[in-house]
């Protein structure tokens, strides 16, 4: 048998030979062997084909010259098919699937979750006006086949799904290849792209690659079978092994349908490093303004990803101190801390066992609320044992707050134009859930409070506690077991007198109240230029406010809370890099009672029909 490398060498005959017709070309170029598959260029935009592994393999009954040729499946549910019902069928793969094109109309292959399927004379007739060279059917659904039409049998047909496909026809058998649009990553903030290998064990392989499904990019701290996680370490790479397993956290994606289209780059294990401090890898670049903002924090990879391309539509990341919240609140995109516990870490390179969670970015907000209220499931919480807080409950509800919490010292922000766009927003959100705001001093209280048994009123005992018990846990391997447990029993101290007392539930609501705080530059501009960050009017990211003994984004690492960023608007600033006025986002954090996740993602899309909140596009500005 020949090899599949030697295919492209051989006349083109097939779907000639084969179908009869021949009025459309296929106008596959520029092909490109790079096993275990083969890159090529169809209308201007470039394709992977996964030849190892094809979809579905066919006995031809002719013996036909090798090639490849660009195809399209259709999937009917109807007895008998019209045009105007292919018409419809084309019309949504074109509107919903930017891999298909109508150069992919060379081959159709017809197949039907109805037997006995049949096309009408309206169905020929506009095949025939489509100019398609080779009709191909599924004898098994298809009950008659069209004169120039071509029956394959075999019982994997209907395993095929619908959309682009690459045909490969080779000394008798025909193989639908899995396809896949290559982009380019122009911002820099891939560590490699990645395929699903189909290979029958669910591993993936690296390969810039996309899919029509729903395109997510994991943190290249947690493990997909078959490519290396680095942890953002060339070290880390020379010591461990290709992942033989993925992370059930992802693996739980993958089995709702989610397509794993890449590894972004992250900070040396997941530590917050400033971009100048990035040594191992050369920091993401951040698509808002002039291009020489800041990505921020470990997850940044993600964030800026989200921001910069429209044919990704989800990033996985990271936050343990406030890796999800700040790399969501520079590119101006919805990112998310969950509750501690919400989902297994299993698979991931932990930095802070006790305090690590999983997120993810978006730049829909409705969508954002939707993938993860799939994604989150309770067989996925994370054993109690580990972060030392109760079973994790996360009621599906609409009981939403009464009260807006606003911490003085957090607020107003820096810049007056942002505090603007902000006070609007808290106007709607009083108005769509006739809440109340209410102003306090956060610190203050946490300050002044007993925390702890053995503490009363003592705010700097308060504190440290707290601070230890953080560090133990992220220090974990060089704690003794007594010592950690200790830190785990602290923290839970800590999170049991957060929702007794600042966010408790009530009967009316999951979360009485939501605390309202900035985790981002309070809407300066950040730069990924050190120098740049002294200038007038601009911010370092990791900056505590004044008057607050811990970072906004600090308190749900410390209480075990739900913390999601939301982007709001931009204000304007001028750049030093390109010397004209850019945009820079503008974005607030809101949080909830631990378990409220659902409730606050309920809270966003309630927000999203009220026209409070909306998309953010790509680019140099997000609205």
């Amino acid at each position: 048998m020949k090899s599949w490398l030697s295919v492209f060498l051989q006349p083109l005959l097939f779907c000639t030979a084969v179908c009869g017709i021949s009025s459309r070309q296929d106008s596959i170029v520029n092909v490109q062997l790079s096993a275990p598959g083969v890159t090529y260029e169809l209308g201007n935009v470039t394709f992977f084909a996964n030849v190892e592994h094809p979809k579905a393999i066919f006995n031809l009954d002719y013996t036909s010259a090798s090639r490849l040729v660009p195809a399209t499946v259709i999937l009917v549910n109807q007895s008998v098919v019209t045009g105007s019902y292919l018409k419809s069928t084309l019309s949504r793969y074109l509107t919903e699937d930017d891999v298909f094109s109508p150069d992919f109309l060379y081959a159709i292959y017809l197949t039907s979750t109805v037997s006995k399927s049949r096309l009408d004379w309206t169905a020929e007739k506009y095949l025939s006006s489509l100019g398609v060279s080779c009709l191909l059917f599924n004898a098994t659904s298809f009950e008659s086949i069209p004169r120039k039409g071509h029956a394959l049998k075999d019982d994997h047909a209907t395993s095929i799904p619908p959309g682009p496909f690459t045909i490969l026809v080779n000394n008798g058998s025909i193989s639908f290849l899995d396809t896949y649009r290559l982009y380019i990553d122009s911002f820099r903030t891939f560590i490699t792209g990645a395929y699903p290998s189909n290979d029958g064990i669910d591993s993936f392989a690296a390969l810039a690659a996309m899919n029509p499904r729903k395109r997510v990019s994991v943190k290249d701290i947690l493990d997909v079978k078959g490519l290396q996680t680095s942890a953002g370490s060339q070290a880390w790479i020379q010591v461990t092994p290709i992942a033989n397993s993925t992370a059930p956290a992802i693996q739980r994606l993958i089995d709702l349908g989610a397509v794993i289209v890449g590894k972004f780059k992250l900070a040396q294990f997941a530590l917050g490093a400033d971009p100048w401090n990035w040594t191992d890898e050369q920091a993401p670049f951040n698509p808002r303004g002039d291009g020489y903002l800041t990505c921020s924090a470990s997850s940044s990879g993600g964030g800026c990803g989200i921001a910069a391309y429209d044919w990704l539509d989800a990033a996985i990341g990271t936050d343990t101190g406030s890796s999800m919240r700040r790399p969501a609140s520079v590119s101006g995109t919805f990112g998310n801390r969950p509750s501690q516990g919400m989902i297994s870490l299993e698979g991931a390179v932990p930095l802070n066992a006790g305090e690590d969670t999983v997120g993810v970015f978006s730049r829909d907000p409705v969508e954002w609320a939707e993938f993860a209220k799939a994604w989150y499931t309770p067989s996925l919480h994370e054993d109690p044992s580990i972060n030392g807080l109760p079973s994790l409950s996360v009621p599906d509800t609409t009981a939403f707050p009464k009260r807006i919490v606003y911490p003085v010292e957090y607020l107003p922000l820096a810049n007056p134009a942002a505090q603007a766009i902000l006070d609007e927003f808290l106007h709607s959100l009083t108005r769509v859930f006739n809440m109340t705001t209410e102003r306090t001093n956060f610190t203050a209280t946490a300050s002044n409070a007993s925390i702890f048994p053995e503490v009363h009123g003592d705010a700097l005992v308060n504190w440290n506690l707290l601070y230890e018990a953080g560090a133990t846990l992220q220090l974990w391997t060089q704690s003794t077991k007594a010592i950690y447990e200790q830190a785990l029993r602290t923290k839970a101290a800590a999170v049991n007198w957060f929702q007794d007392e600042v966010l408790y539930q009530t009967s009316d609501s999951c979360s009485e109240a939501v605390i309202i705080c900035d985790g981002g530059t309070g809407g300066l501009p950040s730069f990924r230029e050190q120098d740049l960050n002294n200038s007038p009017n601009t911010s370092f990211m990791n900056v505590f406010p004044e008057h607050a003994d811990v970072s906004c984004s600090g308190i749900c690492t410390m209480f075990g809370c739900v913390d999601f960023t939301i982007p709001l608007g931009q204000v304007d600033y001028y750049s030093p890099v390109t010397m004209v006025t850019e945009q820079w986002p503008v974005t607030i954090n809101i949080i909830a009672r631990r378990g409220c996740d659902f409730m606050l993602f309920n809270m966003i899309k309630k927000l999203a029909e009220e026209g409070v909140l909306r998309s953010v596009k790509t680019g140099r500005t997000a609205f």
